[in-house]
């Protein structure tokens, strides 16, 4: 089961115990939080449906400039998590930092990439989002785990 998957049968879950009225304040957040994960992933999802095959520099630098775009949002986006502890918070900070050399780290690879054929863009970026993905989830588990 994909992470995509386990966040659709968590939502279900939840849903139904909502329409049910048996939810809680604390499920109504968790519900928010799975449709924001949600959404993110089939966002990279599509984004890694349009990645070009190609070695055009104009075709890949729209596609480079909205995918890091994205992926830079993702890091200070929706910060705001329940309340913790002081280890808590540091591991919210050290999570955080992880998520932005992960970024910076790929954004930083595409200096020198040398697009000598039609698929080393293709599997640069899916190296990219595929590195940034798990790590932002495991931020977002610190600020709300679902």
């Amino acid at each position: 089961m994909t992470i995509l998957e386990e966040y659709n049968a968590k939502l279900k879950s939840v849903r139904a115990k909502i329409g049910e009225g048996k939810g809680n304040p604390m499920d109504a957040f968790a519900y928010q939080e799975m449709k924001y994960r949600i959404g993110n992933l089939e966002t990279f999802n599509a984004i890694g449906a349009c990645t070009p095959i190609t070695t055009d520099k104009n075709a890949i630098s729209l596609h480079y400039e909205v995918t890091t775009l994205l992926l830079k949002s993702l890091i200070d986006e929706r910060c705001t998590g329940g309340r913790t502890d002081e280890d808590g918070k540091k591991k919210r900070e050290t999570a955080k930092n992880t998520l932005i050399a992960v970024y910076n780290s790929g954004t930083n690879k595409s200096r020198s990439l040398v697009l000598d054929t039609d698929q080393v863009y293709k599997a640069y970026i899916s190296e990219f989002v595929n590195a940034f993905i798990p790590v932002w989830i495991q931020y977002r588990d610190t600020l709300f785990k679902i």
